[in-house]
């Protein structure tokens, strides 16, 4: 619906009232990436990038791991070149 879960490096998963579309353009010129329809990821956390096959990836953020789906391409050379 129109509600976001946050995983904070902390650890602490905060629940706002957002549409993710709106908070990607917010976040976009901070290092934000959408990886997934449901995935908005911070570039500069990802600690890996891993295959899964069929062009799909999983970007690893420390111990959390989040989707990269194969039709966000521009998503996939981003994290990879930075």
């Amino acid at each position: 619906g129109n509600y976001v879960e946050v995983h904070l490096a902390d650890g602490r998963k905060p629940l706002m009232r957002a549409v993710l579309g709106a908070l990607e353009s917010d976040l976009a010129g901070k290092g934000f990436v959408r990886t997934h329809r449901s995935w908005l990821v911070n570039a500069g956390r990802m600690t890996g990038l891993k295959p899964e096959g069929s062009g799909d990836w999983t970007v690893e953020l420390g111990a959390l791991e989040a989707p990269l789906s194969r039709r966000f391409p521009d998503a996939l050379a981003r994290l990879r070149e930075g």
